[in-house]
């Protein structure tokens, strides 16, 4: 009985897709295929009914789209016994998962990394161990290969989330493991900036992501999402204005994230949230996407949103690095652009004797313009 028990397990774990270590990923390609993003579903918008677009959409934000479930790979890993040591077969798989995740299509998403252990020696134990065993592969990972540590987030679970019942040796096998997913999160590296926050526009297409510099061009089969981050604390507004000049608030916005003002410093937000992305109709032109940003809220950010978002500048704005900035009474304003845009001659460098009206109770406004065009 114990034999045909065994060879029943056995067979078991030759068919069955959940239990098999021989289709578990372990060449280079096979972790691109399977930590790979599939190609986004054609749909409307799949946040809000189609009836709503109107209320919460302008006329070239088409609608925001999601990409299908996380990829997520569970490698069976060895250790040495209660330890976190990994052994040369270990560090074979992780050398070609590496050298997977250094790869164009993979390199610019962070990674969630999860230990789980069986239920053999104490729940502390096995929490503890699941912990340096993660740590274990995020180490060999960051100092092998061009990857960053805060690519990773690391998780662990002990004996709490077995994949099959702690049956026998067979299934804790099984549950002793390392699963990496891609959570689909962009990553980009630690900010270097003594600016107080950053605005980028990010775009996907087919299985790679980019980040898009002024000028650029998207279609309606292109994706789109836009994010910032921050040094400080601040209050932030971000719009999208189309050609036609009309504005949609993307940010404070529950439809597409579920963050508020303030923002904490060293914040990181994506607008929508993770796994979607905006998308085009075909009304072609200029999108323009403007960041307001201050120490505490403002009364009416839409209104000088599209202020700025209008105005044409009488001077050519004054560069540095590369970037116009100008400074007015009471706002600051560093806008990046195309060297053919400007702004009104009101926000141009002032004489002196103008910047000396700045009053306590005028806050300073950061400002950030990016603008891409939609062909």
């Amino acid at each position: 009985m114990t034999m045909l028990r065994l060879f029943i397990l056995c067979l078991l774990l030759v068919l069955s897709p959940g239990w098999s270590l021989a289709t578990e990923p372990s060449t280079e390609e096979e972790f691109v295929k399977a930590l790979t993003p599939p190609e986004p579903a054609s749909s409307s918008d799949t946040a809000e009914p189609a009836a709503e677009k109107p209320e919460i959409l302008h006329r070239s934000i088409g609608g925001t789209q999601q990409i299908a479930a996380k990829p997520s790979v569970a490698m069976h890993l060895t250790f040495a016994l209660n330890s976190a040591e990994l052994s040369d077969h270990s560090k074979a798989v992780l050398t070609s998962l590496g050298r997977a995740l250094e790869r164009k299509s993979l390199r610019g998403y962070v990674y969630q990394l999860a230990g789980h252990t069986c239920d053999r020696g104490t729940a502390t134990h096995n929490l503890d161990l699941s912990r340096r065993r993660a740590l274990s592969v995020q180490n060999y990972l960051t100092k092998n290969y061009n990857l960053h540590t805060q690519q990773f987030m690391v998780n662990w679970y002990g004996e709490t989330q077995p994949m099959v019942p702690n049956a026998d040796e067979a299934a804790r096998r099984q549950n002793r493991r390392v699963v990496i997913t891609n959570t689909l999160q962009t990553f980009d590296q630690p900010l270097a900036t003594d600016e107080p926050v950053v605005l980028m526009v990010k775009c996907h297409r087919g299985d790679w992501e980019e980040t898009l510099e002024d000028g650029d061009a998207l279609t309606a089969r292109d994706l789109y999402a836009v994010e910032f981050k921050t040094t400080t604390n601040l209050c932030v507004y971000i719009y999208q204005v189309d050609p036609a000049g009309q504005v949609t608030q993307l940010f404070p916005n529950p439809k597409f994230s579920t963050a508020a003002n303030p923002v904490a410093a060293e914040a990181y937000q994506r607008l929508p949230e993770p796994g979607y992305w905006f998308y085009l109709d075909d009304n072609t032109g200029r999108e323009q996407v403007i960041l307001l940003a201050a120490e505490s809220s403002l009364d009416d950010p839409g209104t000088l949103c599209a202020r700025i978002a209008t105005e044409q500048s009488e001077k050519t704005m004054l560069a540095m690095n590369g970037t116009p900035e100008v400074t007015t009474r009471s706002f600051k304003v560093v806008v990046q652009e195309d060297p053919a845009d400007s702004v009104d001659s009101e926000l141009s460098a002032p004489k002196a004797a103008e910047s000396e009206t700045v009053t306590q109770a005028d806050p300073d406004v950061f400002i950030i313009r990016r603008f891409f065009m939609n062909q």
